[in-house]
């Protein structure tokens, strides 16, 4: 509620302002239901009505204390009718804890619509009979249209969305807003009938029809809740094995076009020797000892044991000097101790990736990496000097096959973190990951893969 924005201000001042309106009127009425045994008997039942809520669409809430609400305005009059509503409210707000701000606003909401309504059903005086209750119908069906319209106005102010589009979008509340209508309608007619013994009973077999639908909401609810972790559980292990493939069908080309080829270039070179070429036994040596480097390389890559054994940052320092020797740049690289143990596998792991790319592609003089912790996330930066790319290639390079980006982000999302690259075609790259310290303190949903491609950006 700041000097800023002066809507919040105004929803309370109006709401405020309302309840005084409120009381002004309601000292021209008596006071004398107050304590009637009806009154007791309404206020009980709605507050047993608000412990029973049904909740519809996430945060809206409707239950059966409109009914002791319609009764009350049918026989007490407008003090008793607030007093039932305003007890129901405050038990609401006892119950579920919501926003103190909303109480005034709730409070006049259904205040202001009760006092109107039952004032002017008062001023017919009608007796029970057909148009007794087609008027008690109107007047429900004008008191909720009124409490509604006043409460979405209200809490659009104060919370500042558009006031117009929130009115029409609750249409699914209508079926069960005429519910209660028909109900009160019904249990004042038993009312009128039989007295409070049985309109007691009355409201008590509506509150356990209320209770029953609320346990078939939920049980649906937590059917469909059973269903969306079984599927997002499905696409996670397709996931899985989507990228445990990638990464065989990575290996099976890093080792043919690697030590394999080394190895056929010594056959031929030994070949080539036992014809009598001294000098292709040297070369030959060569090719088996660039096989072993290479064949270590990639043992190194499945299982990393210097990560094991020194910790994260003796093997990034490590993967830094065979990457820098690779790819012929300077690697700067700096790993917190803080941010140590936390994710190490899945930050080495985008490393590598990283410095990878970079030996492929980038033409690199120098390459940073730098790993830190800070505001309760682990942040990675690893950028270059070289040649940068296109981002509007990105895409075209994932279809193609290249999806060591997209595995990268893939991990990244999965760890409910966040993954962003800066390319500046012609002037470098930069990646930058931020990675939640612990899955559970995620309080936003993270970019999923498509999202996070789409955030790579050309910086002029």
């Amino acid at each position: 509620m700041s000097e800023r924005n002066p809507r919040p201000r105004l929803a309370l001042g109006i709401a405020l302002s309302g309840l005084a309106v409120c009381g002004v009127v309601l000292s021209f009425y008596p006071t004398d239901h107050l304590a009637d045994p009806l009154t007791l008997a309404l206020a009980v039942c709605a507050v047993c009505a608000t412990a029973t809520y049904v909740p519809l669409g996430g945060k809206l809430l409707i239950d059966a204390s409109f009914v002791p609400e319609l009764v009350a305005i049918a026989f007490l009059g407008p003090w008793p009718t607030f007093a039932i509503l305003a007890v129901s409210e405050l038990g609401a707000w006892g119950l579920q804890r919501y926003r103190l701000a909303v109480v005034p606003i709730n409070l006049f909401s259904v205040g202001s619509a009760g006092i109107a309504a039952s004032a002017a059903f008062a001023s017919l005086s009608l007796s029970p009979g057909l148009g007794f209750y087609l008027a008690l119908g109107a007047a429900g069906a004008l008191t909720l249209t009124l409490n509604y319209v006043l409460l979405v106005a209200l809490i659009g102010l104060l919370d500042g969305y558009v006031i117009g589009k929130r009115l029409g979008a609750q249409s699914k509340i209508v079926p069960a807003l005429a519910i209660n209508v028909c109900l009160g309608v019904a249990v004042s007619d038993v009312y009128a009938q039989a007295g409070l013994r049985v309109i007691v009973f009355v409201l008590a077999l509506i509150l356990a029809f209320n209770y029953m639908v609320r346990q078939a909401l939920l049980a649906r609810n937590k059917t469909r809740e059973v269903e969306e972790l079984a599927a997002m559980r499905s696409a996670l292990v397709n996931q899985t094995l989507d990228v445990e493939e990638r990464e065989r069908r990575g290996l099976a080309e890093s080792l043919h076009d690697g030590p394999i080829q080394s190895l056929l270039a010594a056959r031929q070179d030994l070949e080539e020797g036992q014809h009598g070429d001294p000098s292709s036994i040297d070369r030959a040596q060569a090719a088996v000892d660039q096989s072993i480097s290479q064949l270590r390389d990639a043992v190194s890559h499945l299982h990393p044991s210097v990560l094991e054994a020194g910790g994260l940052s003796a093997a990034v320092a490590a993967l830094a000097r065979a990457q820098s020797k690779s790819g012929g740049f300077v690697v700067d690289a700096r790993v917190d101790p803080s941010s140590e143990g936390i994710h190490d596998k899945l930050l080495f792991s985008l490393i590598r990736e990283f410095l990878s790319n970079a030996v492929k592609h980038s033409n690199a003089s120098r390459v940073r990496v730098n790993v830190e912790r800070s505001n309760g996330a682990v942040l990675l930066e690893v950028s270059d000097n070289g040649d940068g790319f296109n981002p509007g290639c990105l895409s075209a390079s994932v279809a193609d096959g290249h999806i060591g980006l997209a595995a990268a982000a893939e991990r990244v999302e999965r760890a409910h973190g966040s993954l962003k690259i800066s390319a500046r075609d012609g002037n470098g790259t930069e990646v930058e990951v931020a990675i939640p310290l612990a899955t559970s303190e995620a309080s936003a949903p993270r970019p999923r893969l498509d999202e996070a491609l789409a955030s790579v950006r050309q910086d002029q």
